[in-house]
């Protein structure tokens, strides 16, 4: 184990037991960094593990594998941490996954852009999966189908073959999706893409006992929680093309690390706490 063997954490976890001094100047210099939290240090009793309140202190050595699968979510520097300070911790670990986030094409040249309009969220959901947001994005000439649970923020994506996409063939998909998850909504919210204008998506909602919701016309940001999901999803498609294909394998992992460390939004549960 990486913490057994690491000289600063052999330290801290001593120092921990035996307690810190009254003073800074009398702590060593290795140490010195994690004065401003010590009394938030503690030996979880479970596992041995050091933490900081409900979070792990990570070693050195693991850092910076933890640093790149942050990254592989593609999400910007400022999700990246606030994902980050829900279970780790290291001194300066806001700085390295800033650091981090620059080296990274897809966290740069993905940043969202400033809304046009105050967001005006829709009605509260008040259990999983009863309102789902959706969206088709093109990305590099093929689409995607984004579907997230308003109560969650639970994403999942459905790659097209083609930017080609028909009504029936995104009628076909959400179904499917009904069938193999959550089942049916009572509420599915789409942007105002044609293929759920159609008379054939808007028939499919209403066989199937669903209320249609679409977002302002000509204004989709006052959809702000889709538009949320929908641009952390679009960063994950982005990221995830080798030698100009979208690599399958490297999207499936990218979105279920995206669905295991979701921070919890305000007044909603996460993924992990359904």
């Amino acid at each position: 184990m990486a913490a057994q063997k690491d000289k600063q954490m052999i330290e801290l976890r001593e120092t921990i037991i035996n307690g810190f001094p009254n003073d800074k100047c009398n702590l060593s210099l290795s140490l010195r960094p994690f004065w401003n939290i010590r009394s938030q240090l503690a030996i979880d009793e479970t596992d041995g593990m050091i933490v900081a309140g409900a979070r792990v202190v990570i070693p050195a050595e693991c850092r910076q594998p933890l640093l790149q699968d942050l990254i592989n979510m593609h999400q910007g520097a400022t999700k990246l941490r606030q994902r980050a300070r829900i279970s780790v911790y290291w001194p300066g670990m806001d700085i390295d996954i800033a650091n981090a986030a620059k080296t990274c094409p897809s966290c740069t040249e993905k940043l969202p852009s400033l809304p046009r309009e105050p967001l005006k969220p829709h009605e509260t959901a008040t259990r999983p999966f009863e309102q789902l947001h959706s969206d088709i994005a093109t990305v590099n000439g093929r689409d995607f189908l984004i579907i997230a649970d308003q109560y969650s923020g639970w994403p999942d994506v459905i790659p097209f073959p083609n930017k080609n996409t028909t009504a029936r063939r995104v009628v076909d998909t959400v179904r499917e999706f009904f069938i193999r998850g959550p089942g049916a909504p009572v509420k599915f919210w789409s942007d105002n893409g044609p293929q759920f204008n159609a008379v054939e998506f808007k028939n499919f909602a209403k066989d199937w006992g669903v209320s249609n919701g679409n977002s302002a016309p000509h204004y989709p940001q006052s959809n702000g929680f889709a538009e949320a999901t929908i641009k952390s999803m679009k960063k994950l498609i982005a990221g995830s093309w080798r030698n100009g294909s979208f690599d399958t394998n490297k999207f499936a992992k990218s979105i279920l690390l995206f669905r295991e460390r979701s921070s919890p939004r305000c007044s909603i549960a996460s993924p992990n706490g359904i």
